[in-house]
């Protein structure tokens, strides 16, 4: 009897894909370690552990990412109230401007920071404060401070949508026997404190993998000494050795979150609470407003403003474009190809989570994003920089691409997988009934329907692309070094004024994309409510 064979199945080759791009890269890294033309050996880790200079870069790791995620909660959790819960004014505005230093890379916040608190910053030629200023930006604190600004969005979102879906009859009804302080603390914390679990966890994770913020302040932790041991010394075997720790203090985050997560009562998934339930501030309505403002300022305009006056040159941009070199090319070229794989896959595998239950995809990417940015980009040269793949990979624009999805492509697929979970399948079901095909389907129902989520996904993934930094620094070709890699190259030697105009002409199509999201938005909210 002749034998069929039978055609891998989508899910199959989609699984192979995710393991090439981004978990194959981390086992080989670490199966090279510990691998020697003698046999298998574990000195490179035994001599890491024998460091008394491996332990203090654990320290200022772990306190640099329990700074910023105590710091993000301590304003996080109040603002989310204030703007999910009182009658506040303006708190549409404020909820999308405080969002936008997502979207800005955390190094550019250290940047303009570093003109105000830095040596010859405007503290120092003002009131003679450069020295004190100076130690504070270049310490656990104020890298803790910068990027407290940079992922407070983070905490800020996830507390607000948990506030937004507790249900109103719990407080309205608990308000019979006790106060509103009462309520607070023994009803609505409780309910989103898993809101609070899981974003002080993935603030964490993204502190202790940040690599550039670390590394321009000159704050001694694992990330920067693992490029400075890959890029400086040469030292591969002991950078990916460095690496061990990071990824087991990410999977003990990760583990400890699910662990606490799985008995707790999560709010409810009502829509947003009725205006009769919002606490009345009172006399205090614009002393918050303004709060909030100053916030914004500090976190936003600030930054901005300070980069964009300093740039007021045309020869600080001629020297800053001369500098890039083709670096704008470069991060346009990749940053849409990026964007356009992100969204293409992140469709794909969030209707394969959300409709044929592979749960073991999103566990994946949310694997591979928590990697550190140095981490897998050694992994990623260990892997490709073999005499086998011929270079196809390697040295190529290629290494790039694949470093944007294995680093972002949780992006996308959680915000599909979203969007999918508000389509019935029922759609579908009756489609098939009528005999439409798979494409006709997805032409027809779920792309339409989903375009709103595809446009934001893009933008979203796009932003990211144009700013990352961390892997790209390790992988990038020669002759490919994106403007975040230029800029960082000039940062130490160039005058502010060139760094500056530099700076400004990253941001600039980032903010643009952040406008054409909020843009979005209203269209589509005004196209499609009736």
């Amino acid at each position: 009897m002749d034998r069929q064979l039978k055609k891998p199945s989508s899910s199959l080759i989609l699984l192979s894909f995710i393991l090439i791009i981004g978990i194959a890269p981390l086992v080989w890294m670490f199966g090279a370690s510990i691998w020697s033309p003698q046999g298998l050996t574990l000195l490179n880790y035994a001599a890491l552990f024998q460091e008394a200079r491996t332990f203090k870069l654990l320290g200022n790791t772990i306190a640099l990412g329990m700074l910023v995620v105590a710091g993000t909660l301590l304003l996080g959790v109040p603002l989310a109230f204030l703007l999910a819960r009182t009658d506040m004014p303006l708190r549409n505005l404020l909820s999308i401007m405080l969002l936008i230093p997502l979207f800005l890379p955390p190094y550019i916040l250290a940047v303009a920071w570093s003109s105000v608190l830095g040596k010859r910053g405007l503290l120092h030629k003002w009131f003679g404060l450069g020295e004190p200023a100076s130690a504070f930006l270049h310490s656990l604190s104020g890298g803790a401070t910068i990027l407290t600004l940079a992922f407070l969005p983070i905490a800020v979102l996830f507390i607000k949508t948990a506030l937004a879906q507790v249900h109103v009859e719990i407080e309205e009804a608990a308000r019979l026997e006790g106060s509103r302080g009462q309520i607070l603390r023994r009803i609505t914390l409780p309910l989103i404190a898993p809101a609070m679990l899981s974003s002080g966890v993935l603030i964490f994770v993204l502190t202790i993998s940040e690599f550039a913020v670390p590394m321009f302040l000159s704050v001694q932790v694992f990330t920067s000494e693992i490029f400075t041991q890959f890029a400086a010394f040469y030292q591969h075997e002991t950078a990916v050795a460095m690496s061990l720790p990071l990824i087991v203090i990410t999977l003990v985050a990760m583990s400890w979150e699910r662990t606490r997560l799985q008995d707790r009562i999560f709010a409810g998934e009502e829509a947003a609470p009725h205006l009769s339930s919002r606490w009345p501030l009172g006399g205090w309505k614009f002393v918050v407003l303004a709060f909030c403002f100053l916030l914004f300022a500090v976190s936003v305009m600030l930054p901005i403003g300070i980069i964009f006056t300093q740039s007021l040159s045309w020869q600080a941009y001629r020297q800053a474009f001369a500098a890039a070199e083709n670096g704008i090319a470069t991060s346009f070229a990749n940053s849409l190809m990026g964007a356009t794989l992100l969204v293409l896959l992140g469709f794909i595998i969030a209707y394969q989570v959300e409709r044929k239950r592979a749960q073991y995809f999103d566990a994946l990417l949310l694997l591979m994003f928590a990697v550190p940015s140095t981490v897998l980009g050694i992994g990623l040269i260990k892997l490709w920089n073999q005499s086998i793949f011929g270079g196809a990979v390697y040295n190529t624009f290629i290494i790039v691409i694949i470093a944007y999805l294995a680093r972002f492509l949780i992006l996308p697929e959680r915000m599909f997988l979203a969007t999918l979970k508000q389509i019935p399948p029922s759609f579908e079901e009756a489609a098939m009934i009528d005999g439409a095909s798979t494409a006709r389907i997805w032409s027809r129902i779920l792309l339409p329907l989903t375009a709103p989520t595809m446009a934001a996904a893009w933008i979203i993934a796009f932003i990211f692309c144009f700013g990352e930094l961390g892997a790209t620094i390790i992988v990038y070709p020669a002759g490919g070094a994106t403007l975040p890699i230029r800029l960082y190259t000039i940062m130490a030697n160039s005058p502010e004024s060139v760094t500056a105009a530099m700076s400004v002409i990253l941001v600039l199509p980032i903010l643009l994309a952040v406008f054409s999201i909020v843009f979005l938005s209203k269209y589509f909210l005004q196209k499609f409510t009736f």
